[in-house]
């Protein structure tokens, strides 16, 4: 899981996008173009990622007594969580949310493919 737009940690870095979505997708394009070339089991089957973007308010803490972690939820994380499980949507996609599109339908350079799931 990634997160862009916490705003607590965006102070302390130099943030060259300031457009959290697109910060978001240069991560999973470079994810996809990483996984490329890499292959598994005795057929090398490729390597293939889906990866689901939202965008929205979020509960992020440190849970756990035995093992605490750092983590996110919320709805906005479910819906992420859904749109990479989603059976319509193939391997290797990246899939936004009707809410992140909005957002980024006007940016130069992306192509979107519209294709409507319930999630």
């Amino acid at each position: 899981m990634a997160c862009a737009g916490l705003k607590d940690c965006e102070v302390e870095f130099e943030i060259n996008e300031p457009n959290p979505i697109k910060r978001l997708l240069k991560v999973a394009f470079e994810m996809m173009k990483l996984v490329r070339p890499y292959t598994y089991g005795n057929d090398a089957k490729s390597l293939n990622l889906k990866i689901g973007i939202n965008n929205g308010p979020v509960i992020a803490g440190v849970i756990g007594h035995h093992k605490p972690q750092f983590s996110l939820i919320g709805d906005t994380i479910n819906t992420a969580s859904r749109l990479c499980s989603a059976k319509e949507i193939g391997q290797g996609k990246i899939v936004i949310s009707s809410s992140c599109h909005e957002q980024i339908k006007t940016s130069a350079g992306l192509l979107f493919l519209n294709k409507t799931i319930e999630v």
